[in-house]
């Protein structure tokens, strides 16, 4: 009787789970038609392994506006000096 109840505590879980991750799958943009199957029956097939592994590639990517106080600028870079300028005007000819 024992195992039954656990039995059904698993089934639960397992139940949840998937439909969780499946909808997530269904949802998700990173992931193209064919792949959104694949990983929907691999997710009923291997539920908690797979769920794990598709969640971290369907994991949201962090968008970062770039500013000028968080750019990585590097001295001595093309922009920084007059000499690429100069290279732009030697190949347009003279004006």
């Amino acid at each position: 009787m024992q195992y039954k109840g656990i039995l059904a505590i698993v089934i639960i879980l397992y139940l949840i789970f998937s439909i969780k991750n499946s909808i997530k799958i269904l949802k998700s943009n990173t992931i193209h038609k064919n792949q959104r199957i694949i990983n929907l029956i691999l997710t009923w097939l291997i539920p908690f392994f797979w769920t794990i592994k598709v969640n971290k590639i369907i994991k949201a990517k962090k968008i970062e506006i770039i500013t000028k106080e968080n750019r990585n600028i590097k001295t001595g870079d093309f922009n920084d000096n007059c000499e690429g300028s100069a290279v732009l005007a030697d190949l347009n000819g003279p004006h």
